[in-house]
């Protein structure tokens, strides 16, 4: 996919590509799949999948194989040019480092409240590394009362 896709294919060429592959291999979509570029990809369960990929922009791709009664699901968020923008790249290696993070931090006993806050506080960290949220409104955050 990633040297299939450029700027000026449509959502529904990329949708096309991957139901090709499948169907090539004996496969088929285990459910409706999400190929959202720009502001589609924050809209939940979008499957219109009609829009232009552009230059600068990233494309959601929630995806999922059946074949022989199994199921495998791929989230992935790709630059539609190829190349990440400088934003995007911090943007990916937070959310890396936060997965990795948590991935280490997994162990036999711990409970996973505990783990959650841990990527809670993660999360919190990247978030304000990224100039997105301020420490400030961090402690002003309420748990029993979230915005």
């Amino acid at each position: 996919m990633l040297r299939f896709l450029k700027p000026g294919k449509v959502e529904s060429d990329v949708e096309a590509e991957f139901a090709h592959e499948f169907i090539r291999n004996h496969g088929r979509f285990a459910y409706l799949p999400i190929i959202a570029t720009g502001p589609n990809a924050c809209c939940l369960h979008y499957v219109a999948n009609s829009t232009v990929c552009r230059k600068g922009e990233m494309l959601l791709l929630d995806v999922a194989a059946s074949y022989t009664n199994y199921n495998a699901d791929m989230t992935r968020t790709i630059p539609v040019s190829g190349r990440f923008t400088r934003r995007q790249r911090q943007v990916y290696n937070a959310v890396l480092r936060i997965l990795r993070a948590q991935i280490a931090g997994l162990c036999p006993g711990k409970k996973w409240k505990d783990w959650q806050k841990e990527a809670e506080a993660l999360v919190e960290r990247e978030l304000v590394n990224l100039g997105l949220l301020t420490t400030r409104e961090i402690k002003r955050q309420d748990p029993t009362n979230p915005p």
